[in-house]
């Protein structure tokens, strides 16, 4: 895909809460989800002008609008005649439909037009480039099937590309849409349509609730107990069955492990038979909602389509229609440089550590350091390497926390976060290149200066981050040790004054203090303590007390000396 512009809009945190979470997993999905591109462009618009400096270093847009939210009253109030149309047959604050109100429509409504508007001042952007319109917290609300997006540089342009869901026949799923900026333009209108559906300048109301409702068919009952398996049991079952085919067991009961879980999937994800898949375009129909469901975004959004001739060029698309590889297409790269601590002693590791970093890292990682005391031997070790590294020496007579700060000093010139390993802790896999983008970011507009890519559960207090998806808040214990990381450079420059110990002893010290800092969830225990996962898939450590820890990295271990000729009895096996 040569162009792709993305058009933000809505609120940046929940209302009534100043929490970024939404933000940041917005952040996330939308990077991992989109389609590949050569060239992406921002415009934005949002009810939050207290983050207009977070939003402009993480998402660095094109355009950008951020105001506060007015109230609306003065617009829907008169119009809605008479004033309780929608609120007939319910109580609707007890009911599913609690959040469903005037001002909460023409909020999020009025947000997605200014932010359309915006692609008029995109003139290097030509009316037939893609186009994505979503919201901050795209892939936070709602089912899967409408919070992943759906979108593909091969399909035929021309049409509006929306998610298909169970409850299409009522209205169309609003929180994303895939199309051309031609098309994308239409829906500036889209705010003034809300106004005209709740005051009754057109039929919506009389349709919906009356007349009958287009393209929708009447559905079978489903029972409680069957809405209970499908929304609650059956993807935990899913979830389950997929650790357990982690585990080590005989093939046929792997198996027969993943088939279940694949059957469920299948029968959980299965396209459901709905009025706008089975009906032609023209075909009336009697099915009718109860006056209070009419109050109701989908259902306008679903209008919208039908009034302005719109329904002929949506398409709507299946979560399974295209392979989601995660691959990620990354917004506002943040660069880093990565930076291998060793010792002489270690060079029969450099090559590994090397190559497997340059095999696994992102494309922003813009080099490669090894840190080695200066000596005869690191000379020697590091012209045999002829790799394209870059070597900074310290003095040996120096402590380790002492070698630190003379090396991070040395790179503060070059870069200003750095991921930082052994040598011995070569990477085995590819890194999550949006989690880690995401990451970089989340360092660059918070107060944290140091998250560990492995967990540990040797803390004295573990917690869910409250900010940032997928991290684990740890209090004293192992919150900081010496294992891959990434770091704000200058402070951590500031936090590595207040040591003057080596290795072990800077551990120690860490154990006994109270430090809080933050770590990549762990999804499998390796070990005694270390908690690994699949973004950072990092052996972590190789070696322990100069030998190859081959009881916990077995496999991993012997694959990386068959491929770079590591001789293991040369240090021995533990």
């Amino acid at each position: 895909m040569d162009n792709l512009t993305i058009c933000l809009y809505g609120h940046i945190c929940r209302d009534n809460s100043a929490n970024l979470k939404s933000f940041w997993n917005g952040f996330i999905n939308i990077q991992k989800q989109i389609p590949k591109t050569d060239n992406i462009n921002i415009v934005a618009h949002s009810w939050n002008p207290e983050f207009y400096d977070l939003v402009q270093k993480v998402y660095a847009p094109k355009h950008l609008i951020m105001e506060k939210q007015e109230n609306f009253i003065g617009e829907y109030m008169p119009l809605i005649q008479p004033i309780d149309k929608f609120e007939l047959g319910i109580k609707r604050a007890n009911s599913l439909w609690v959040k469903s109100s005037p001002q909460s429509f023409l909020g999020m409504s009025k947000t997605r037009s200014k932010t359309v508007e915006l692609l008029e001042l995109l003139d290097d952007v030509d009316e037939q480039d893609w186009v994505l319109v979503a919201r901050w917290d795209q892939g936070c609300a709602g089912s899967r099937e409408v919070n992943q997006i759906v979108a593909d540089s091969a399909l035929p342009k021309g049409y509006i590309y929306l998610s298909y869901f169970r409850e299409i026949d009522e209205g169309y799923a609003d929180m994303w849409f895939f199309t051309t900026k031609e098309l994308a333009k239409k829906f500036s209108t889209f705010s003034d349509f809300v106004l005209e559906c709740l005051s009754g300048q057109n039929d919506y109301f009389y349709e919906f609730t009356e007349k009958g409702w287009p393209l929708a068919i009447r559905k079978k009952a489903q029972n409680r107990l069957q809405l209970i398996f499908e929304y609650k049991i059956a993807p935990r079952l899913v979830k389950i069955f997929e650790n357990l085919s982690r585990l080590n067991m005989p093939p046929q009961v792997k198996n027969k492990m993943l088939g279940a879980k694949q059957r469920l999937f299948n029968y959980l994800y299965r396209p459901s038979v709905t009025g706008e898949n089975a009906l032609s375009l023209n075909e009336p129909t009697d099915i009718t909602y109860p006056t209070y469901q009419a109050l109701n975004i989908h259902a306008i959004f679903k209008y919208f389509f039908k009034e302005k001739k719109l329904r002929e060029k949506a398409r709507f698309l299946d979560i399974k229609d295209f392979e989601n590889l995660n691959s990620g297409q990354v917004i506002n790269a943040k660069r880093y440089a990565y930076i291998i601590y060793s010792h002489s002693s270690f060079s029969d590791c450099w090559k590994m550590a090397i190559n497997q970093a340059r095999e696994n890292l992102s494309p922003e990682c813009s080099s490669i350091f090894i840190l080695s005391e200066d000596s005869l031997e690191t000379e020697l070790a590091y012209k045999k390497l002829e790799i394209d590294a870059k070597i900074i020496k310290y003095a040996d007579d120096d402590l380790y926390s002492e070698r630190l700060k003379y090396c991070f000093n040395k790179l503060k010139s070059e870069c200003e976060f750095v991921y930082f390993v052994h040598e011995d802790m070569p990477l085995i896999d590819k890194v999550d290149r949006v989690y880690l983008n995401s990451l970089l970011h989340f360092l660059d507009n918070s107060n944290e200066f140091y998250i560990k890519l492995v967990d540990t559960n040797y803390v004295d207090k573990k917690l869910d981050h409250e900010v940032f998806p997928d991290l684990m808040t740890n209090r004293g214990g192992y919150s900081f040790s010496i294992q891959p990381s990434i770091m704000k450079l200058s402070n951590m420059i500031s936090f590595l004054s207040g040591f003057n110990h080596g290795i072990y002893d800077m551990e120690k010290v860490s154990i006994c203090s109270n430090f809080v800092f933050s770590a990549v969830k762990g999804e499998r225990k390796v070990g005694k303590y270390l908690l690994a996962n699949d973004k950072f898939p990092h052996i972590a450590t190789a070696i322990a007390k100069g030998k190859w820890c081959t009881s916990e990295w077995h496999d991993e271990i012997n694959f990386l000396s068959k491929k770079y000729g590591i001789d293991l009895s040369k240090r021995g096996e533990c």
